[in-house]
């Protein structure tokens, strides 16, 4: 009798059709764009290259600091008014100022309020160094 419960339970468990599945799904890797910062900065107001050698300016100088306390310095003509910056989306502050020919200091430090960079988006941020920002 022991051998015919034995061969009913392993028939039944045969005839059930136990088995056991896993899915897995494949990694996702998501790459994350960069955004961009473009900074315009105008002397006194006006955006006019004379005005950059009116007041000795070759250049600016700009210094961005991210959330984790990196920096990152840029440098470009005075006379374009406006330069696009790639970053890596976070959270920055920035300060720039002007250079003459050799490289030193016209302009007090101006301070560009705290900002946001997000994935394939260009966020715009204008800047004036009035005249009494000039040493």
């Amino acid at each position: 009798m022991r051998i015919h419960r034995w061969l009913v339970l392993a028939a039944a468990a045969a005839l059930s059709g136990c088995s056991v599945s896993a899915s897995t799904e494949p990694n996702t890797v998501v790459l994350v764009n960069d955004g961009t910062l473009t900074l315009d900065w105008s002397i006194d107001g006006a955006q006019d290259p004379l005005v950059c050698s009116d007041f000795g300016a070759d250049s600016i100088d700009v210094t961005v600091f991210d959330d984790l306390g990196g920096a990152t310095e840029f440098q470009d003509s005075c006379d374009v008014f406006a330069d696009t910056i790639s970053l890596a989306p976070g959270d920055y502050t920035a300060q720039a100022t002007l250079l003459d020919a050799n490289g030193r200091d016209i302009t007090t430090t101006i301070d560009i309020v705290p900002f946001t960079i997000v994935s394939d988006t260009d966020l715009s941020i204008s800047i004036d160094f009035p005249q009494d920002s000039f040493f």
